[in-house]
């Protein structure tokens, strides 16, 4: 594994102070922000390395009164990064906020973007920049913790070419080998959408069309049935 702490050799992105010149958040005009890449990268590269704006260890207290006094103690622009997060547990209408679940503002935040540090840890937190990453059933980025330095790495997957939109998994490694239908419904209960990754709309087309023909082969059956019976 590449060092982190070598990557603070690089030149500094000004468009976002944690990335380097190849990485880039833009806004795109129908998914949100994405994280790019500006320049080919092989497979294995550490794109980045972070720091996290604040942890939390799940099961200390309620999620939004710990979250609060979290934020109290960082830096104003920490707490500016957090809350310019998207929250998919509440939605705009009328100018106005409507609960769409019960997480209060800064519980929704970091349910949406919370990153647990492994998957074997309690331990989840919130990123300026990794929390931007977005989810694809085909990855090309993964995540790696080192607890020593108390920094997340982000490594290129696989080689990556100039305007590839960086993504990593947002659930376990099992799920992601199960159907379709219950991917959707695992990312719509915890993230509130449902993936429209090329492997969802591939395998959503593949199984409709299963079920379209299974359809008509069973129309058939029942008018070849009644017309004997005539």
């Amino acid at each position: 594994m590449v060092d982190l702490l070598s990557f603070y050799g690089i030149l500094i992105n000004k468009s976002h102070p944690l990335l380097p010149p190849e990485i880039e958040i833009c806004k795109t005009s129908t998914m949100g922000y994405w994280i790019f890449v500006l320049s080919d990268i092989p497979a294995s590269t550490l794109l980045f390395s972070e720091s996290p704006l604040i942890t939390v260890n799940h099961g200390d207290a309620l999620l939004d009164v710990l979250i609060k006094t979290l934020l109290s103690a960082v830096y104003p622009h920490s707490i500016r990064c957090f809350y310019n997060l998207h929250n998919a547990h509440y939605c705009w209408e009328h100018s106005s906020y409507l609960f769409n679940h019960k997480p209060a503002i800064s519980a929704g935040i970091w349910l949406t973007n919370c990153v647990f540090l492994s998957t074997s840890s309690s331990t989840s937190a919130i990123f300026n920049a990794i929390s931007r990453i977005n989810h694809s059933c085909i990855l090309n980025a993964e995540l790696a913790w080192s607890k020593d330095h108390r920094l997340m790495g982000v490594f290129a997957k696989r080689d990556l070419m100039a305007g590839d939109k960086v993504s990593s998994s947002y659930f376990e490694e099992d799920v992601g080998h199960r159907l379709v239908q219950v991917r959707r419904k695992y990312l719509q209960g915890r993230w509130v959408f449902e993936s429209g990754c090329n492997r969802c709309i591939n395998e959503a087309a593949y199984w409709d069309g299963k079920h379209k023909s299974s359809a008509f082969d069973n129309n058939k059956g029942v008018e070849s049935k009644t017309w004997r019976e005539d």
